[in-house]
């Protein structure tokens, strides 16, 4: 595998739908035949180094630009990595570039840093994290999310002490009661900010009745979507908890130490996670005409609150529990439709059920020649 890959053109092409650009990247086809796109770039790149061994590969560069880097935390992407060959990841203007040698054999110490990286480059090796700075105690949070918590330090239901389980950031600690690698309570004490108080209180809550890994894995994005803003985009491309606010650090380092703790007291190395979150019970008991009235009472709300006409929303099917399919007309319509589908499934996440997801129905021609042929056999001319 020769050149860099430049991760940014390549995920457009695929969000884009452009199958014959990604089969269509010459000596790197094979590698794009393998390669699993992921919505997390972390596990996104993984799946890529996993991919140019697969095809064997025995080195790879990565260019991640302005589109996605702002998003990636730097320390869980080379944590992903380690272990599948030698890495390092140099910063660039707007980017990195990462860099991995060795795929499937032994490689020199030394070996990736003549892979691509500047000589002036500051190198990364795994284990090491872009940023140094301390993890402590947030007093402040972006504009999305203040609303979620105002007042929320009057309503502690999870501060205290559950299970042997420990963690402690800044003096913030967290523990849990863990049964069969399953967070049964959480608690949290130590809070010397009312954010930081607030912020743990809403996280213990979400993490509860998870399974640890999952609670390590995606706890701090549950936090950061349970209490954003309907339809607010704090930052540019994908947004994960590091990239959306530094507030999102603390609960997100306790937790990570928690699981840490837990494999050391116990042995447990799996480290798969395949874990789907269900809809609530409201949603699960309830029959499909009952969620279609939900539907449309959350839509009749969100319409008043965001100035649409709820009857340019029309519901065509529930698929599978959790898929909502619909189709978008009159000024939903018009132009680009995604800011609207993006605004809709915030809204009904919030409040209807946060695993419901939004698919916009496929447009048909509705112009039965057209459609069949002129012949009418369904063969054009």
């Amino acid at each position: 595998m020769s050149g860099v890959i430049d991760y940014d053109d390549l995920m457009a092409a695929y969000q884009a739908d452009l199958v014959d650009t990604l089969r269509g990247f010459g000596a790197q086809s094979e590698l794009l035949e393998l390669w699993v796109p992921d919505e997390d770039p972390v596990r996104s790149l993984a799946n890529m180094v996993d991919a140019a061994a697969a095809a064997g590969a025995e080195r790879l560069s990565v260019r991640v630009g302005p589109a996605t880097a702002p998003a990636i935390d730097r320390a869980a992407l080379l944590a992903a990595l380690d272990g599948l060959g030698k890495v390092a990841l140099a910063e660039e203007p707007g980017g990195f570039l990462l860099a991995v040698c060795g795929l499937g054999k032994e490689v020199t110490e030394n070996a990736v840093h003549a892979l691509a990286v500047a000589e002036d480059a500051v190198v990364l090796e795994a284990g090491s994290t872009v940023d140094d700075r301390p993890i402590t105690q947030p007093a402040q949070i972006a504009a999305p999310y203040r609303a979620a918590l105002a007042g929320a330090v009057t309503h502690m239901s999870h501060e205290g002490t559950a299970g042997d389980l420990r963690a402690e950031v800044d003096g913030a600690v967290l523990t849990l009661a863990v049964t069969d690698h399953r967070v049964r309570a959480a608690r949290h004490t130590g809070g010397r900010t009312d954010l930081a108080r607030a912020l743990l209180d809403r996280f213990c809550a979400l993490i509860e009745g998870l399974p640890i890994q999952e609670a390590a894995d995606h706890g701090a994005v549950r936090l950061e979507f349970d209490l954003r803003a309907a339809d607010a985009v704090p930052v540019p491309g994908v947004i994960t908890p590091a990239a959306a606010d530094p507030a999102f650090r603390l609960p997100q380092a306790l937790i990570r130490q928690a699981l840490a703790a837990h494999r050391a007291a116990t042995g447990w190395t799996d480290t798969g996670n395949d874990y789907d979150t269900r809809p609530g019970p409201a949603w699960t008991a309830a029959s499909d005409w009952e969620r279609r009235e939900m539907l449309a009472e959350a839509l009749m709300a969100l319409g008043g609150e965001r100035g649409f006409d709820p009857e340019d929303v029309v519901l065509h099917a529930i698929e599978h529990d959790v898929r909502v399919v619909v189709e978008l007309r009159g000024a939903l319509a018009a132009g680009d439709c995604q800011p609207h589908m993006m605004m809709l499934e915030a809204g009904i996440k919030q409040k209807v059920d946060r695993r419901l997801e939004l698919f916009q129905r496929e447009r048909v021609d509705e112009n039965a020649i057209r459609r069949l042929g002129a012949d009418g056999t369904g063969e054009s001319p």
